[in-house]
C-alpha cells in the first residue's frame, strides 16, 4: 500500500539568477513549494522527491512501533532547513498513524531533542 501526503510549506531560498539589489537581503526570500511524501511500504521509506533528487527515510515496522534507521537527503537538495521539514513531515505521518516512534539515527534524536513536542512519540521508557 502506498500512502501519500500533499503538504505546502515555506522554504527561505534565493533566486540564483536574483536581480544584483536582492542578492543583498539579509534574509532569504521565502517561496512556496509542494511536498509531497510517500511511504513506500515495499522498500520500507519515506520518500520525497525535490527537484528530481530523491530523500528518504528508512523504517522498520514492528508490532505499533516504527523504527527510523536512516536519512538520506542528497547533496543537490540544498534549500535550508529542509531536512527537519522532512523529519516532521514523517512525524505528523506517524502521530496520525498512532504509532511509536524510535529513532536509531542522529540526525533523528537531535531533532527530537530540539523539539520537545515529539517527544510523546517515543515509547514508555525510551528517553533522549
Amino acid at each position: 500500500m502506498l500512502n501519500i501526503f500533499i503538504l505546502r510549506i515555506f522554504i527561505g531560498c534565493l533566486l540564483k539568477t536574483a536581480p544584483p539589489n536582492l542578492l543583498t537581503l539579509k534574509k532569504p526570500i521565502p517561496m512556496i513549494m509542494e511536498l509531497t511524501l510517500k511511504d513506500n511500504d515495499f522498500l520500507r521509506q519515506f520518500e520525497i522527491i525535490v527537484d528530481n533528487h530523491l530523500a528518504t527515510i528508512e523504517y522498520s515496522l514492528q508490532e505499533r512501533k516504527i523504527f527510523l534507521t536512516k536519512i538520506n537527503i542528497p547533496e543537490e537538495i540544498t534549500e535550508n532547513d529542509f531536512q527537519n521539514t522532512f523529519i516532521k513531515i514523517v512525524f505528523e505521518n506517524i502521530e496520525e498513524r498512532n504509532l511509536s516512534v524510535v529513532p536509531t539515527c542522529n540526525p533523528i534524536v537531535s531533532f527530537i531533542r530540539k523539539n520537545k513536542q515529539y517527544r510523546s512519540l517515543l515509547p514508555v521508557g525510551i528517553k533522549i
